[in-house]
């Protein structure tokens, strides 16, 4: 395989492996192959990330319990999709801060979509937030 033939095909041309493997008479994988030996870079196949998929909705989806994410694949807690959930991030800007991950993020009127800044409240943990939806009910005294 000629460096320079496959240079001009391939980046000057700008043809794909397939059709530059067309005219060499292999396989596209093989074209891959000198393409790596001779250092040239190759281009991305797909790039279907964010606002470059077909199925972009603007960055926000809502889950099945009826939370809201949002795409901020730059956030030091996002999921593996690069999502965080918006209630989060609201109560993050209302302290100016991350939030700790003891801390919990509480929704006053308690429906899950209505992120607004007056309707987040901020919990120190877990238990304290427990405590609000399910408070202490004493056990009924035994009949025996």
């Amino acid at each position: 395989m000629n460096k320079d033939r496959l240079v001009k095909k391939y980046i000057d041309d700008s043809l794909s492996m397939q059709k530059i493997a067309e005219i060499y008479g292999c396989s596209s994988t093989t074209i891959h192959y000198w393409l790596k030996k001779f250092n040239i870079p190759t281009r991305e196949k797909y790039n279907h990330t964010g606002k470059n998929n077909p199925r972009w909705k603007g960055g926000k989806i809502k889950n099945y319990h009826g939370y809201i994410f949002v795409w901020k694949p730059q956030h030091p807690n996002c999921n593996s999709r690069g999502y965080v959930l918006e209630h989060r991030l609201i109560a993050e800007k209302m302290l100016g801060r991350y939030l700790l991950r003891s801390e919990i993020p509480h929704h006053e009127n308690e429906i899950k979509d209505d992120n607004r800044p007056e309707n987040i409240k901020v919990l120190n943990n877990q238990g304290k937030h427990s405590s609000i939806h399910k408070p202490w009910v004493p056990r009924k005294e035994s009949l025996f």
